[in-house]
């Protein structure tokens, strides 16, 4: 059977690698899944926070959730990080309207 993060469509001799911005969780299939808006797709994905960073596995081929201070629309295969003097503290953002001002007093880097 087709691995999960792989392809097999009709015909395949060996199982293909899901693309970029796609992704596959469940066995035996012929097609990858378009990665929805919110979620991140692509492997092994690496999100950078100041001070730190995160690392996204995602070898199950599934999609993971966009962390918080990041966006992610549909296809991503990496996290967009908000734009300086802003931040999102919910994951799963879809586009960059869910980075809301830093708030008086504070900063965001």
């Amino acid at each position: 059977s087709c691995p999960r993060c792989y392809f097999c469509p009709s015909g395949s001799a060996w199982p293909s690698l899901c693309p970029a911005g796609q992704y596959q969780n469940v066995a035996g299939q012929a097609v990858c899944k378009v990665c929805p808006a919110g979620y991140v797709c692509g492997g092994f994905s690496n999100v950078t926070k100041p001070g730190n960073e995160t690392f996204i596995d995602r070898t199950d081929g599934g999609a993971a959730e966009c962390p918080p201070g990041f966006f992610c629309p549909e296809n991503s295969t990496y996290a967009n990080p908000c734009l300086k003097g802003t931040f999102s503290s919910e994951p799963g953002s879809a586009n960059n309207s869910a980075c809301i001002l830093c708030p008086p007093g504070q900063y965001c880097g």
